[in-house]
């Protein structure tokens, strides 16, 4: 249920890939979702997890997705030509133990020692930086929010180690806007969410999301990127003589057209369209992806629920009121998945009468693959890989199966354990064949 909660929040918001902490989804998975791809691993049910969600796009291509534990997660994503690392990192609370933190760190000084030239960092790091201090203007800006502790010290270090600056620190904003965490009784905000990169020069700007209709009590980080297309044109100039002679029977060609005739077609063609539009407008609309799941109930309740939580000093009857919204949007969410699928099942079987087709157009989401072994035994992740080892296996299996072994009559008549067909065999075979048609 809560995917498609967070489906609808992002829809209101514009973003091109995000980073989750805390997926509480089991298995290293790749799901197309229809306009965009869920990149995620976990090992407990329920429990931690770190993930992506990239848009599908124009510009925009998924090489690599590196899975180092379900706190640390890599992405390859080519944007316009250029590479880029992307770290999604879910730190452990404030109770974990120091070996949980060391685990944690030393999977991401793996997962840079696998990024390209282009890193980004980001992630629920549970740590307070503070304000800057003079000598760490490589890794911050001029600006902080809070006290520092002994968790900040740690990221700071480890930011200092990779030259990564902290974004969160670059752009002046108001107090009101830096903070990312509240506390569940709506009394302390700390800013523990951030997001670092070895590029800063190339980012324009840093907001903190705070009108999100999610089920969450972290605010969203939100960076844009100045990225340069790269894209090399396709355009070949030949001869101009060559092109000027073309230009020039093109114009004849367009002048001997007979504009009323055209434009007659053009017309009879929209109204072939309009026609049909208004005959199925039932069609157009089922391209939806799971219509009429959030109602407009829900996001009424969704607006109470937003301006209750972010009021501080709530009362008891006010807490308790916001549990009971959170579970009612849940429930109601529930209830309307659940009717969809059943008019859905219902409508597909009596037209069709097959019950897979039915749970295929209910299930939108299809899984990708994400690791396979390679011919010398290695675990292999990129796409590319993927695609050299799926092709070499189906070119080995056609290839063993066009194969035919060429058997030689000479020999089996010479065998001795191969008994040789007598006529009274053939005979009997042919009256028991008789009999049972009869």
């Amino acid at each position: 249920m809560r995917i498609i909660e967070l489906e609808y929040a992002i829809s209101q918001i514009k973003w091109d890939i995000i980073g989750l902490a805390e997926v509480r989804r089991e298995g290293y998975r790749i799901e197309d979702r229809g306009s965009y791809l869920l990149y995620y691993f976990g090992k407990t049910k329920g429990e931690k997890g770190v993930g992506f969600l990239v848009k599908k796009q124009r510009g925009t291509e998924v090489h690599d997705f590196i899975a180092l534990s379900e706190r640390v997660a890599l992405l390859q994503v080519n944007i316009y030509g250029t590479m880029f690392s992307l770290i999604q990192v879910y730190a452990p609370t404030t109770a974990a133990s120091e070996a949980e933190i060391e685990n944690m760190y030393n999977d991401l000084d793996e997962a840079i020692s696998k990024c390209t030239k282009n890193i980004i960092f980001m992630g629920d790091m549970n740590a307070k930086i503070g304000k800057p201090e003079c000598h760490e203007r490589l890794v911050m800006g001029d600006y902080g929010y809070g006290n520092r502790n002994c968790r900040g010290k740690m990221f700071i270090h480890f930011c200092l180690q990779n030259k990564l600056k902290i974004v969160n620190t670059m752009f002046k904003k108001p107090k009101k806007l830096r903070w990312t965490w509240m506390s569940p009784d709506g009394k302390s905000m700390n800013e523990i969410d951030f997001i670092a990169t070895n590029i800063p020069k190339n980012v324009q700007n840093l907001n903190i999301i705070s009108k999100l209709h999610h089920p969450s009590d972290h605010r969203m980080v939100r960076i844009t990127l100045n990225i340069k297309n790269n894209k090399k044109s396709r355009a070949h100039y030949k001869n101009i003589q060559n092109i000027k002679a073309k230009a020039i029977n093109n114009n004849t060609s367009f002048a001997n057209l007979e504009d009323e005739d055209d434009i007659q077609k053009l017309n009879s063609k929209l109204e072939t369209i309009l026609h049909s539009c208004q005959r199925n407008p039932e069609k157009i609309s089922s391209n939806l992806k799971n219509p009429n799941i959030i109602t407009q109930e829900i996001k009424d309740l969704n607006i109470e629920k937003y301006i209750l939580k972010n009021k501080k000093n709530k009362t008891k009857q006010e807490k308790i009121k916001l549990t009971k919204l959170y579970r009612s949007i849940h429930k109601k969410i529930k209830q309307n998945l659940k009717n969809y699928r059943i008019h859905k099942i219902s409508k597909l079987l009596e037209k069709t009468g097959g019950i897979k087709k039915a749970y295929r157009e209910i299930d939108n989401t299809k899984q990708l693959m994400t690791q396979l072994f390679n011919s010398s035994g290695t675990i292999v992740t990129h796409r590319r890989d993927l695609m050299e080892v799926t092709t070499n296996f189906y070119k080995d299996l056609y290839r063993n199966v066009n194969k035919t072994e060429e058997i030689s009559l000479h020999k089996i008549h010479n065998n001795d354990s191969v008994p040789q067909i007598i006529e009274t065999t053939s005979e009997e075979s042919v009256l028991r064949e008789r009999r049972t048609c009869m």
